[in-house]
C-alpha cells in the first residue's frame, strides 16, 4: 500500500474585534385631502476593526516527524519541537460604513405608494504584517426604491416593488493575489407577489415572482495566473429569476403547518473581461450558477398539548441538485429536523435535534480537486432558558 506523508504545522490564532455602531431615525406623519402620508429620514453609522493574529511553524524532517494521511498518529510532538520564529503574520482590517435615508408612504385609500432613496459610503483599510497587502478602498452611491401595495380584497392584497441595493466587497478579497482589485457589488431588484388569506385568516398564503441581476460578484476561479494559488473573478452579470410559494395554515387550535417551494434559475448573463477565464468557461457566460439550486421544498409543523404544556415540532428541507465551481453535479439532498418543547414555566426546556436520520451529503461544492463542503451530521441540542 502506498503512503502518503504530510509535513506537520504549528498554528496559534487570535482574533479580536471592537465595533461602534449608530442608528437614528424620525417620522412625521401628516393627512390631506383624504391622504395619509408618512415621511421616515434616518442615518446609521458603523465601524470595526479586526485584528487576526497568526503564528506558523512549518516543521521539518530534523525536528518533526511527518504524518502519514494512510494512518496517521497523532500526538507525537508538541510546540517546543518547532521553530516558532519562522513565521509571525497578521493581519488588521478597519471597515467603516456610513449611511442616510428616506423613505415615503402615501396611502390613497386602498392603495399605498412608497418610494425612497439611501446613501451609501464606506472606507476599508487593510495591512498584512508580512505579504505587504495593505491597501484602502471607499466608495459612495445613492440607490433608489419604489414600491406599491393594493388591497384588491379584504383578503387579498398585491405588491409590487423595484430597487437597487450597492454592496462593497470583503476587504480580504481586493488583495492582487487574487486578481484584485474589484468594483462593489450592485444589485436591481424587481418584485411582484400576492397575499391573501382565506378561512378567517386561518390559511395565509404568498406567491412572489422575482428578477434580480447583480454585477461584480466574486467567485473563486480556479489558479488564473498559475502562482498556485485561486483567483476570484468578478462576473460580469448574474440574474436569478424564480418563484416562491409560502403557506401557513392553523389544521387545528393546537396545530399549525407550514410549507414553502422556491423554483431559481440562476445563470451567468453577461461575461467577465478578465483575461484568462477561458480556461473557467463552464461557470461562464448564460450557464447556470455554481451552488445555486433550481429546486428547494420546506415543511414545518408543530403539535402543542396543552394539558402536558408541551409542543412536537416536525420538518425538512428539500434542496435540489447544484453544480459546482468545475461543473461537477452536486447531489441533491433531504434533512429532517425534530425538536420537543417543554414549557411549565419559568423554566423551559427545547430538545432540538437536526440531521435526525444523520444522512451524509454535501451542501455545496467547491473545485473538482478539493471536493465539496459536508453538510452537518446529526446534531442534538438541550436549551434550557428561565424567565424572571
Amino acid at each position: 500500500m502506498v503512503d502518503f506523508i504530510s509535513g506537520r504545522e504549528f498554528r496559534d490564532q487570535t482574533r479580536t474585534e471592537e465595533s461602534v455602531s449608530f442608528g437614528a431615525n424620525a417620522i412625521w406623519s401628516t393627512s390631506f385631502n383624504g391622504f395619509d402620508n408618512r415621511l421616515l429620514l434616518g442615518v446609521d453609522y458603523f465601524d470595526q476593526q479586526d485584528v487576526f493574529d497568526f503564528l506558523r511553524a512549518v516543521g521539518t524532517d530534523d525536528n518533526v516527524l511527518g504524518i502519514s494521511l494512510v494512518d496517521p498518529v497523532y500526538g507525537v510532538s508538541d510546540r517546543t519541537t518547532y521553530d516558532l520564529t519562522v513565521r509571525d503574520d497578521g493581519t488588521t482590517t478597519d471597515f467603516t460604513r456610513q449611511g442616510a435615508y428616506l423613505l415615503n408612504e402615501l396611502t390613497i385609500g386602498d392603495l399605498i405608494l412608497t418610494g425612497g432613496l439611501r446613501f451609501d459610503r464606506f472606507e476599508d483599510t487593510i495591512s498584512e504584517r508580512l505579504r505587504g497587502g495593505n491597501g484602502s478602498f471607499d466608495d459612495e452611491k445613492v440607490t433608489p426604491r419604489l414600491g406599491a401595495v393594493y388591497r384588491v380584497h379584504p383578503d387579498v392584497s398585491i405588491f409590487g416593488q423595484w430597487s437597487e441595493s450597492y454592496e462593497p466587497q470583503i476587504v480580504g478579497d481586493q488583495s492582487l493575489d487574487n486578481q484584485g482589485t474589484f468594483d462593489p457589488v450592485d444589485c436591481d431588484i424587481l418584485e411582484g407577489d400576492v397575499k391573501n388569506g382565506i378561512f378567517d385568516c386561518r390559511m395565509q398564503s404568498t406567491v412572489a415572482i422575482y428578477q434580480i441581476k447583480r454585477t461584480n460578484l466574486l467567485q473563486n476561479g480556479g489558479d488564473l495566473d498559475g502562482d498556485n494559488e485561486d483567483d476570484l473573478i468578478a462576473f460580469g452579470e448574474v440574474t436569478s429569476e424564480g418563484i416562491e410559494v409560502d403557506v401557513a395554515t392553523d389544521l387545528t387550535d393546537n396545530w399549525v403547518l407550514t410549507a414553502s417551494y422556491a423554483y431559481n434559475d440562476t445563470r451567468v448573463t453577461a461575461d467577465t473581461e478578465l483575461p484568462g477565464t477561458d480556461r473557467i468557461r463552464n461557470v461562464v457566460d448564460g450557464d447556470r450558477f455554481a451552488n445555486a439550486p433550481e429546486h428547494q421544498f420546506g415543511f414545518w409543523t408543530r403539535y402543542q398539548v396543552p394539558e402536558l404544556k408541551t409542543a412536537f415540532a416536525f420538518g425538512g428541507d428539500y434542496v435540489g441538485k447544484q453544480r459546482s465551481l468545475s461543473a461537477q453535479t452536486v447531489k441533491s439532498f433531504f434533512i429532517l429536523d425534530a425538536s420537543i418543547i417543554w414549557e411549565p414555566g419559568p423554566v423551559d426546556v427545547i430538545l432540538r435535534v437536526d440531521n435526525l436520520l444523520d444522512e451524509e451529503y454535501a451542501a455545496s461544492g467547491f473545485l473538482e480537486r478539493t471536493g465539496s463542503f459536508p453538510g452537518d451530521p446529526r446534531s442534538i441540542f438541550i436549551e434550557v432558558s428561565k424567565t424572571w
